[in-house]
């Protein structure tokens, strides 16, 4: 960790403004979201950032079923798992469906909200 010395004081209201030189290094921007978390006696300050439930991409996320996932992987369940389960191979079209939701759920235990993301297609699932 780099420990330069830059000191801030803490202002009437509770806020610090986080050195230049740091937000640009971390890739934080103006509206961007941060977390903060202890680490024994230090306060951790991250971008947050959100990614796809399913491989981890930062990019082309979209929200589906209230968990981003990227384009690539939203494909990917199309070719899986139609919209529509019908025919002989419905049960287990089903069944995936169950499966990729369960996934989603649990793989996103590591991603924390970050407000209410505008899909970058509103196609219906």
């Amino acid at each position: 960790m780099d420990d330069s010395g830059i000191r801030r004081r803490v202002d009437d209201l509770g806020r610090v403004v986080i050195p230049a030189e740091y937000r640009h290094r971390l890739g934080i921007e103006v509206g961007d979201e941060v977390t903060f978390t202890l680490d024994g006696d230090h306060l951790v300050v991250a971008r947050q950032v959100s990614r796809c439930v399913l491989c981890d991409a930062e990019d082309d996320l979209v929200t589906f079923r209230g968990r981003p996932v990227c384009q690539a992987c939203m494909t990917a369940l199309a070719v899986l798992a139609p919209a529509r389960p019908e025919g002989p191979d419905a049960g287990q079209r089903l069944l995936v469906l169950k499966e990729l939701d369960q996934a989603a759920t649990t793989a996103v235990t590591d991603v924390t909200d970050v407000g209410d993301p505008q899909p970058a297609s509103t196609t219906a699932w």
